[in-house]
């Protein structure tokens, strides 16, 4: 039988353990707490305003007209969203959403092609960015709710007959939410998605075969969800949401996208219902077809709409 004292210091010996362990799982949880803090900050209120450019659609040789609406977020705060409406040949408007980050300058250049194809155009900054008001950046949630509050503008002081969405990045995820909240929206261009903010994590920060990156997003989207005030991450969840979609989608990606990368796309195209196309150009990076592609991104967009609005 141990003497007594062995038992005592080996008793000891366990409880020191025990605390030191504790101590570092309190430490570790701690440490990951304010990287995941640090994180949300930088992604919430750390998003660029995007650009303020000179020029606007008169300057591409288009008349327009400077527009207002008030928009919301989480926080049930009105904002004022500021934009652009050019006047087409067409009652059929297109509404152009920006990535993360981007404002109406971003899209101005997509003016001359889909102007020239009757259509009006509306082109706004979302909230938070451009000359709009705001100062968080909601994962695309917030920015569909400016495409919904753009669509009831148009309802309420254009007579426009058939309404589409063209988003990029970002935007274009917007535009899925919002062609899900609204059904004034009749067919929606989404370059370069993202399926959920998961997937989105996965591809922007390289952890795609993270094991800790499994175990650790919880953490993450708990915060996100309270910095928000709202199921953030349920509500950008494109992956599981996507099924309830009827209206016509066409989904673009290029193959070489680095940024979000191409299953985004596919995942959502695979689990829509309905009517859906996808163009996957091979050696395009993120939202790139536009630009490395632009004869056949124009042809396929003009020919995508031309069928549905």
């Amino acid at each position: 039988m141990p003497p007594k004292n062995a038992n005592n210091s080996h008793a000891r010996f366990n409880i020191v353990i025990i605390s030191l362990v504790a101590a570092l799982l309190v430490g570790g949880l701690g440490f990951v707490s304010y990287q995941i803090k640090t994180s949300l900050d930088q992604e919430i209120y750390g998003t660029p305003r995007g650009e303020v450019g000179q020029k606007d659609p008169s300057d591409l040789g288009y008349d327009y007209e400077p527009i207002e609406f008030t928009s919301s977020n989480t926080t049930k705060e009105e904002l004022t969203i500021a934009g652009w409406f050019v006047d087409g040949s067409s009652n059929d408007c297109i509404i152009l959403a920006p990535g993360k980050g981007r404002s109406r300058w971003e899209l101005l250049d997509f003016v001359p092609f889909l102007h020239e194809a009757g259509y009006d155009l509306l082109l706004f900054d979302p909230q938070g960015r451009g000359k709009s008001e705001g100062e968080k950046w909601g994962f695309g949630y917030f920015e569909s709710q400016d495409i919904v509050n753009a669509v009831q503008y148009l309802e309420e002081t254009r007579d426009v007959e058939d309404i589409g969405l063209l988003g990029r990045s970002a935007g274009a995820s917007a535009s899925l939410m919002a062609a899900l909240e609204t059904e004034k929206v009749d067919a929606v261009v989404a370059d370069s998605p993202f399926a959920s903010i998961k997937l989105a994590s996965e591809s922007y920060g390289n952890y795609e075969n993270n094991p800790l990156f499994d175990i650790l997003f919880p953490l993450y989207g708990l915060g996100a969800n309270q910095a928000l005030h709202t199921d953030i991450i349920k509500k950008t969840d494109l992956k599981e949401r996507i099924d309830n979609l009827r209206k016509p989608v066409f989904f673009i990606h290029g193959e070489a996208d680095q940024v979000l990368y191409p299953k985004n796309t596919k995942v959502l195209h695979e689990n829509k219902p309905g009517e859906k196309e996808l163009w996957t150009p091979e050696e395009v990076g993120h939202v790139g077809g536009f630009e490395d592609k632009p004869e056949e991104y124009r042809s396929r967009v003009l020919g995508f709409f031309g069928d549905r609005i």
